[in-house]
């Protein structure tokens, strides 16, 4: 199983070359907007992922939560 650091370590450079590759490879005139995308597509993801927890935690009880939690843990 592979741990956060490792994780992170295969993710890191990716994030780097993800902008460069979309604006390079976008229109000229759409450059920004390319860009823009994946700052917008981050913080998106953020709000989904909080929004999915809340919702969760409003929805389960407490017993109901933890056992369900209990399961995701390794």
């Amino acid at each position: 199983m592979p741990t956060t650091a490792s994780t992170h370590a295969q993710v890191t450079p990716e994030l780097r070359r993800a902008p460069t590759f979309v604006v390079e490879h976008a229109p000229d005139e759409r450059r920004g907007l390319g860009g823009s995308w994946l700052e917008s597509g981050v913080i998106g993801g953020f709000l989904l992922a909080s929004g999915i927890t809340a919702f969760l935690t409003c929805a389960l009880s407490t017993p109901d939560l933890d056992s369900w939690a209990g399961d995701c843990r390794s």
